[in-house]
């Protein structure tokens, strides 16, 4: 009997069951948060992470915990597209959609009053997703409320993902500090988790060639199941004696997860991201003089945008060079240029690298992926270095061997080179 077919799931199996994946420590922190608002403690929460790394889930695991107790919940979720109305998302939140819009500070006021009036009969969970898009003036009556949480039985969280360019979000963030508030930074889940949202996501045990593919999710779990629902969307798994199995004709990176990948980048300004898509074709780690030479900036003018992508978790310090963080990060951003302009890319990345001394081993890397015809550049570098290259990377270097040999009008003199290269090799 053939292999089964596994159908595209209709909507994320994790969020319909209601089960969250990992975090138990962060989740154990929150009811026991929850038990302390009960007894009239109060306490802000700020919950942060990359893109997909699973701040709602939680947030939504701890609203649960809180219904279970009797809490009342207000809960606002601000979008990136209403950032400009004033106290939007606190509005909503609260359900004072129908208040007046009078001047700020006014309507800041009637959201302290409000959230005084809600307390004044219990505790309140007051919990706002994507703080990172709110408003100027909701970020104000957030600070104004963490304030007033000396004094009402009041539990304050937020969530919210890196922001480089938003000072005032990153004060709000400080300010919790300051008011001995709990930061919980969500970080990658271990592969056993992954494994546990791939079964899930595909409806049965995820069997060796599907748990494999964990390390690729770099332990975001939105780009778990994005992968699984990619796989199975374009056919890609198959059930075997009960355990899902990724079909071997099957494109490790559907479409899917790349997607979601990127999509993950857009809070980067639009020269950051051009940025990154050049470094991206230099590999998971590069020198930010490798960028200049590739782009033909100067490193100074490039520091600025490499340093957005840094204090975005993007990049990471990798002692002389920049590396990305997720190596699944640089999959996207070098897929997202386009396949015919890749070659010329490489080809152009190779010479500058040549140029200004870089490793002949990523040098030839970036030839091998350039066009397949050999120029007169090409030629004139590999007679110079074939030798290095040789002994660091005998594979590479016969492969350009050939291709320079099956070329045509080669000077005698460096036709003589490369076949002495060449016999060298295969000896």
């Amino acid at each position: 009997m053939a292999p089964a077919a596994v159908a595209a799931p209709a909507a994320p199996p994790v969020a319909r069951r209601g089960r969250l994946v990992g975090r138990d420590a962060e989740l154990a922190l929150l009811r026991d948060l929850l038990d302390a608002v009960g007894e009239g403690r109060s306490a802000i929460v700020w919950i942060e992470g990359e893109p997909g790394i699973g701040k709602s889930a939680l947030l939504d695991a701890a609203l649960h915990e809180a219904r279970a107790r009797g809490h009342r919940i207000a809960r606002g979720s601000a979008e990136e597209l209403s950032s400009r109305i004033p106290l939007h998302v606190m509005r909503r939140a609260l359900r004072l959609e129908d208040a007046p819009h009078d001047d700020p500070a006014a309507a800041v006021d009637r959201v302290l009053d409000h959230v005084r009036g809600l307390t004044a009969t219990g505790p309140l969970v007051l919990a706002v997703d994507h703080l990172q898009w709110a408003d100027e003036v909701s970020l104000l009556a957030w600070e104004r409320l963490a304030a007033l949480t000396r004094w009402l039985p009041l539990l304050l969280v937020a969530t919210a993902r890196p922001e480089p360019g938003r000072r005032d979000l990153a004060r709000v963030r400080r300010g919790v500090s300051t008011r001995d508030g709990h930061l919980i930074r969500l970080t990658p889940l271990p592969p056993s988790d992954i494994e546990q949202i791939f079964g899930r996501t595909v409806g049965v045990p995820p069997g060796a060639t599907l748990r494999s593919l964990a390390p690729l999710t770099a332990g975001n779990p939105l780009y778990a199941r994005e992968l699984v629902s990619g796989l199975v969307a374009e056919d890609g798994v198959r059930v075997v004696d009960g355990l899902a199995e990724v079909d071997a004709r099957a494109d490790d990176m559907p479409r899917a997860l790349l997607d979601t990948v990127r999509a993950s980048l857009d809070h980067l300004s639009p020269g950051a991201r051009e940025s990154l898509r050049y470094a991206a074709l230099l590999g998971d780690e590069f020198a930010v003089a490798e960028v200049a030479a590739v782009t033909g900036r100067s490193p100074f003018d490039l520091m600025a945008e490499l340093e957005e992508a840094v204090a975005a978790d993007v990049l990471v310090d990798a002692g002389s060079e920049l590396a990305f963080r997720q190596p699944v990060l640089r999959r996207a951003l070098a897929g997202s240029i386009p396949a015919a302009l890749r070659p010329t890319l490489h080809r152009h990345a190779a010479q500058a690298l040549a140029d200004n001394g870089g490793a002949v081993t990523r040098v030839a890397d970036h030839l091998l992926a350039g066009p397949p015809e050999v120029d007169e550049w090409l030629v004139d570098w590999l007679v110079a270095h074939g030798a290095e290259l040789s002994r660091r990377a005998p594979e590479a270097a016969r492969e350009l061997v050939r291709r320079a040999l099956a070329g045509h009008r080669l000077p005698q003199a460096q036709r003589a080179a490369l076949a002495a290269l060449r016999d060298g090799l295969d000896r």
